[in-house]
């Protein structure tokens, strides 16, 4: 009776430690799920819970009533169920892209059994214990057999205790990496980014598949461990396993670094094009500046000639006030030609001229100072590389304006200054006070949908700064949000 009782304590202690181990490991899939993931449900905890217990659910269900019973048939039947049910999961409660959620059912399916054969490593390295315990035995060390019953059932219980716990440690461990490694979680991948990042997954998955197919084999009724009929198999299945592993993680690193490497291509092509298309804008424009002023000038003096002779025609006193009346509509005329604000370089003017109407018919209540930005005659800074920096932050303060709510203050200040020979360029403009950036990220994200047209102004901004040994800084201020620019004075040493 004792016997039978110290059995059914056992299988249910077992049995604790199983159901414990299915519920972490559902909590790491939900996890992987929902840092990827938008749940459908409102509540991304309830979506978590239905996971996490649906999982564990699901491999108690499948271990109970489905037992394999060492068939390699039946064995690759429940993986590939199992494979299903999580994929069917991800479809139903999550929204997503089908390509990243079958990436991401096969992905932790691959981390779950890997994570399984290392740990059972622990069992099959802890086997050595019971020999010892029988020597024990043999020597008379262990003299009742109810003794030697419970030795062997706390080792038993110990040995797979630590095989669900460094299991389930094991699982949590990859997932988190993964979720680590895995920084642009917004990029849609095509079927042959897919194909890259899944084959190691997938081959990962399928060895373990293979492993369970041939890792117990039954000779005469008695079940066989294939690690006792090779030893060497206890360092060759680790080491393939954990290379199957490596491979898996470094492939997401890889393919995020791509990512990366094509986005910043895609971003140093428009750059150059908008550089490009700038430069002859500015060209043009300090060109025609310039006639206008010299036209502005000769036909102010004309205009003073023909008042004078107007005022001068005594007889015709009706004629000369209404010539004097139109002289001077047209002068006022000639005087809008002159830009609202005067920095110092033509083309900050006309650039801060063309950004403040354009601000204005957006919003009327917009505040716009400039009073400060001043640039000094002896600028050694490129037009065109100015005109970057000028239109990009007025562009992004602009931007973040008119995100802001009608009733709320919206303003754009602008001012420099020199220290030596460093140059000084700041800017400060309200907005909402919610910002997007992505983790590791150097700038804010765009709020555009069209992400690799939009939101490489600051890139631009920064390239062209360090031509001139310089860098940017931004940094919020409760609902202020500022960007410092610094410059050295000096030519451009030509490098984009």
């Amino acid at each position: 009776m004792d016997n039978l009782l110290n059995t059914n304590i056992y299988n249910i202690m077992i049995q604790t430690v199983n159901i414990l181990a299915m519920l972490f490991q559902g909590y790491c899939l939900q996890s992987l799920y929902g840092n990827f993931l938008e749940s459908k449900l409102k509540s991304r905890q309830k979506t978590g819970c239905i996971i996490t217990v649906g999982w564990a659910l699901l491999k108690l269900i499948l271990s109970y009533f489905f037992p394999s019973n060492y068939d390699s048939v039946k064995t690759f039947a429940k993986l590939v169920f199992l494979m299903g049910i999580l994929i069917l999961a991800a479809v139903f409660l999550y929204q997503g892209t089908m390509v990243l959620k079958l990436y991401l059912s096969v992905t932790f399916m691959a981390f779950s059994e890997i994570s399984f054969f290392l740990a059972y490593m622990i069992l099959i390295l802890g086997n050595r214990i019971f020999s010892f315990w029988t020597w024990c035995i043999n020597k008379g060390y262990i003299i009742s057999l109810s003794s030697a019953e419970t030795v062997f059932q706390m080792t038993s219980f110990m040995l797979q205790t630590f095989v669900y716990l460094g299991f389930s440690i094991l699982t949590s461990f990859l997932v988190t990496i993964l979720k680590k490694k895995y920084q642009k979680k917004d990029y849609i991948m095509q079927k042959t980014e897919l194909m890259f990042i899944l084959t190691p997954s997938m081959t990962g998955l399928l060895i373990c598949i293979f492993l369970r197919m041939i890792i117990v084999t039954v000779e005469q009724g008695v079940p066989v461990l294939l690690y006792d009929r090779y030893p060497l198999l206890v360092i060759v299945i680790p080491a393939v396993l954990i290379l199957s592993l490596l491979s898996i993680l470094y492939g997401v690193k890889l393919f995020q670094d791509m990512i990366v490497l094509n986005q910043e291509r895609q971003r140093r092509v428009i750059m150059e094009q908008q550089i490009k298309g700038l430069q002859n804008h500015v060209n043009e424009m300090e060109r025609v500046y310039s006639g206008i002023r010299g036209m502005k000038h000769d036909i102010k003096n004309q205009i003073s000639v023909v008042m004078q002779f107007v005022g001068q025609m005594k007889n015709k006193e009706d004629i000369g006030t209404e010539w004097s009346g139109y002289l001077l509509e047209l002068n006022r005329s000639i005087d809008k030609l002159e830009f609202q604000f005067r920095t110092g370089n033509a083309v900050a003017d006309a650039i801060l001229n063309m950004k403040f109407h354009e601000a204005k018919s957006k919003m009327q209540n917009i505040r716009i100072e400039v009073d400060n930005l001043i640039f000094p005659k002896d600028l050694k800074i490129e037009s065109y590389d100015l005109a970057v920096i000028l239109c990009n932050a007025l562009d992004n303060a602009i931007e973040a304006c008119e995100k802001m709510s009608v009733d709320a203050e919206r303003f754009i200040y602008a001012a420099s200054f020199q220290k030596g020979k460093m140059f000084f360029i700041e800017f400060q403009n309200s907005f909402s006070g919610s910002i997007r950036k992505e983790k590791d990220a150097e700038f804010p994200t765009t709020g555009k949908e069209d992400k690799e047209l939009h939101g490489i102004g600051f890139y631009n901004m920064k390239l062209s700064v360090q031509k001139y040994c310089g860098a940017l800084d931004w940094e919020i201020q409760g609902e202020v949000f500022e960007l410092t620019i610094m410059m050295k004075n000096k030519e451009s040493d030509g490098i984009i």
